[in-house]
């Protein structure tokens, strides 16, 4: 196999592992219907994320911030666990919650709330189809996607069709891989509940699965329409932003991502501190201007400009001096102001944060084989401020990590081990040149994430 053919098979599986990594991401943050509460996968565990005002955790004591250790005495490993057995648990039943909060760890029982029925749902389910409705997610959960659609078929067969059926019907048919049914499986529950950004959600990630990237943008686009403040309509922006990202780095797409709305934030890029011992001055200016170039073509931002605001005054006023052509002065009160800011500081620098190397010798043949492993590492402590009142809206460690594995067949010299290479390289760029383009990319998603949604609101 050539050169160039190992290239192309490399930036293709780079390219699939973008895609997992997208429909992981868009996963991970999920609404815990009836609890009046939103969780998500954290390195602490399953985390509360929003509260519910009035709703049955807040009437329990559950804040945002709390880890959810248990349903009914059973240990939960994600959050996916966590809502799928929240669908399971019956009707009108206290459920019982393990919490950890502060190092101490205490049980609440709480009684979800009947989410209300969608007038597009048609008649009232039996207690048959309930029944075969519930066994369908129980054995969702427990990996058992051939079961769950067995399930889900028989409760469409026991009563009316309903859109959460079909749902839970094609997010299993997901799970096994069999995309075209998915895709028709929810364009039923879209028929019966066009305004469910649940379900407009997952459709968007089936239809990237089955390549049809641009109608993902369109069910992406309706679920943030429909849900402007909630977690899915984070997620959907989120998957948005990122597509849009990805096909930038890869010189594709449109030059400009954005909201649906268009709206924007004004936002600033300050000082980013150097602490890595690997890391210099240098290092630091660079990682703010790509940050900055990242945050504008998000196309989420007006993003302006605070590192040179000296010139930027110097030549406002040398507009209006005696040196300037008189029909060249510049009005007064007209820069914009920003209402976001980003520090960071870069915590972490390691371009050979990992690194191996194996060479053996193929037995009766003049012939070797070696492998160079090397892992790159590096971090930014973001921290996202609001300037009207200077509070730290966030902050958090955002790591970058890339891996390069290089192999080489070689020919020996006889009588000894030396080989003389004939290279096979399998990547293009350095490891610390990607672990920084991954740095950068988490970093802007962050900062889209955690901007208010009030400050969206430019043009």
């Amino acid at each position: 196999m050539d050169r160039h053919k190992l290239t192309r098979l490399a930036s293709s599986c780079r390219d699939w592992l973008l895609l997992a990594a997208l429909l992981l991401w868009c996963t991970a943050l999920h609404a815990a219907g009836g609890l009046g509460m939103s969780v998500m996968d954290t390195p602490d565990g399953v985390t509360v994320t929003a509260v519910q005002a009035d709703g049955p955790a807040a009437r329990v004591g559950i804040q945002p911030g709390d880890a959810v250790l248990a349903v009914q005495s059973q240990a939960i490993a994600n959050a996916e666990q966590l809502t799928v057995l929240v669908r399971a648990h019956p009707a009108q039943e206290a459920l019982e919650l393990t919490i950890s909060r502060d190092g101490w760890t205490r049980s609440v029982r709480l009684l979800p709330q009947a989410p209300p029925l969608p007038a597009a749902q048609g008649n009232v389910a039996s207690a048959e189809q309930r029944e075969w409705e519930q066994q369908g997610d129980r054995h969702a959960y427990a990996g058992k996607f051939a079961d769950a659609v067995a399930a889900y078929q028989k409760a469409l067969a026991a009563g009316p069709p309903r859109a959460s059926i079909y749902h839970g019907l094609g997010w299993n048919y997901y799970n096994l891989g069999r995309y075209q049914e998915a895709d028709q499986a929810f364009r039923q529950a879209i028929s019966m509940d066009p305004h469910n950004a649940n379900t407009l959600l997952t459709m968007g990630t089936t239809q990237m699965q089955l390549g049809r990237n641009e109608a993902a943008r369109e069910y992406w686009q309706k679920a943030s329409t429909l849900d402007p403040a909630g977690e899915i309509g984070n997620i959907a922006r989120t998957n948005l932003a990122k597509t849009a990202y990805n096909a930038q780095l890869k010189g594709a797409g449109p030059a400009v991502a954005g909201r649906s709305d268009a709206q924007k934030a004004i936002i600033a890029v300050g000082d980013f501190q150097v602490k890595a011992v690997k890391a210099t001055t240098e290092i630091g200016d660079g990682l703010r201007e790509m940050l900055h170039t990242a945050l504008h073509n998000s196309g989420y931002f007006i993003v302006v400009e605070r590192m040179d605001i000296q010139g930027l005054a110097a030549e406002q006023a040398l507009s209006r001096s005696r040196m300037a052509r008189a029909d060249s002065a510049l009005p007064e009160g007209r820069m914009d102001v920003a209402e976001i800011m980003v520090y960071a500081a870069v915590t972490e620098f390691e371009p050979e944060a990992k690194s191996a190397n194996w060479f053996n010798v193929i037995p009766k043949a003049p012939l070797a084989i070696s492998q160079k492993y090397n892992e790159a590492h590096m971090a930014l402590d973001m921290r996202v401020v609001e300037v009207a009142s200077g509070r730290v809206l966030a902050t958090q460690r955002i790591p970058g990590l890339a891996i390069s594995m290089q192999a080489s067949l070689s020919t020996v010299l006889p009588g000894t081990r030396v080989g003389i290479p004939v290279s096979l390289s399998m990547y293009r760029s350095t490891p610390m040149e990607l672990a920084i383009r991954d740095c950068i990319q988490k970093s802007v998603m962050y900062v889209i994430n955690n901007t208010p949604e009030d400050y969206y609101s430019h043009h």
